[in-house]
């Protein structure tokens, strides 16, 4: 199996008031930097997660949300 490994990519961990943005880059170096940030769910911290994202040069992420019943 050929594994892919991203530059720059970003996981977001969707709740019902908060998302948790892990953004991982991988440095000249070969080494694995990662920083971790949460935002609220209204409207203005949805843009601040995407300005958050696009300051990093982002172009991949993941999303995961738990749906409650």
């Amino acid at each position: 199996m050929t594994q892919i490994i991203y530059e720059r990519c970003a996981g977001l961990d969707m709740h019902k008031k908060a998302v948790v943005a892990c953004r991982r880059r991988l440095t000249s170096a070969m080494e694995v930097e990662y920083e971790t940030k949460t935002f609220g769910t209204i409207t203005e911290e949805l843009l601040a997660l995407s300005d958050w994202l696009a300051e990093r040069i982002v172009p991949y992420v993941a999303m995961k949300s738990t749906e409650e019943h």
